[in-house]
C-alpha cells in the first residue's frame, strides 16, 4: 500500500501541470500583455518598466512557491519568459501603433480575457484539490480495512498452545508439546534404567 504521505495524485484535465509549458502559460501571457499595456500608459520609461515588470513576475513566482503551488521549476521559469514576452509585445510593438480609442478597446479585451482564462483555471485546481481530498480520504478507508482484515486474518491462523498437536513416539503415549520434558523425565527410553528420586 503507498504511503499516504508521499503519494501523488496526478492530473488529467486540460489545466494540469506542465514541465515546460501548459494552459496555464497563456494566462500569463495574458497577464504580460495586460501589464505592458498599464506600463505603457504610466510611462514609467524602457528601463524602469521592464525591470519592475521582470521583479513582479518573479515575485509572483516566489509568493507561488511560499503558498506551495506545485509546480516544475522550469514551468516557473517559463512562466516568467512567457510573462515577458507578452509584455515586449505590447510594450514595444503593439501599443506605440495604437490610437487612443483602440489602445482602450484592445486593452478591455485582453485584460478580459486574462480574467475569465484566469478564473477558469482556478475553479479548476479548486476542483482538483478537492478531488485530491476525497481520493486520500477514500485510499485512508481502505487502508484501515486492509489492515483490519490483516489482523483477523493473521488471528485466525495463529496457533495458541493448547492447540497445539500432540506429539507420537513409539516409547510414550500422547505428549502434548508443553508437557513433553516433563513425561520424558519420568517416563523411561527403552533399555534405560528406571530412575527413582526420593522425595
Amino acid at each position: 500500500m503507498p504511503d499516504m504521505q508521499t503519494e501523488r495524485i496526478i492530473r488529467v484535465d486540460m489545466w494540469r501541470e506542465g514541465k515546460w509549458l501548459d494552459l496555464w502559460s497563456v494566462v500569463h501571457f495574458l497577464s504580460g500583455i495586460s501589464i505592458g499595456f498599464v506600463f505603457y500608459f504610466l510611462s514609467f520609461g524602457i528601463l524602469a518598466s521592464t525591470l519592475l515588470v521582470l521583479l513582479s513576475l518573479i515575485a509572483y513566482e516566489l509568493w507561488e512557491m511560499v503558498v506551495q503551488i506545485e509546480e516544475a521549476p522550469t514551468n516557473r521559469f517559463m512562466d516568467v519568459v512567457v510573462g515577458m514576452i507578452g509584455f515586449v509585445f505590447i510594450f514595444f510593438i503593439l501599443a506605440p501603433r495604437l490610437s487612443d480609442s483602440a489602445f482602450i478597446l484592445w486593452f478591455g479585451l485582453l485584460l478580459t480575457a486574462n480574467v475569465v482564462t484566469s478564473i477558469l483555471g482556478w475553479h479548476a485546481s479548486q476542483k482538483a484539490a478537492e478531488l485530491k481530498k476525497r481520493v486520500h480520504a477514500r485510499l485512508l478507508i481502505q487502508r484501515k480495512k486492509l489492515l483490519k482484515r490483516k489482523m483477523q486474518l493473521r488471528n485466525k491462523f495463529q496457533r495458541s498452545p493448547e492447540d497445539a498437536p500432540l506429539i507420537l513416539r513409539p516409547d510414550a503415549s500422547h505428549v502434548h508439546p508443553d508437557t513433553r520434558d516433563e513425561n520424558e523425565a519420568e517416563t523411561p527410553r527403552d533399555g534405560e534404567p528406571i530412575r527413582h528420586t526420593e522425595k
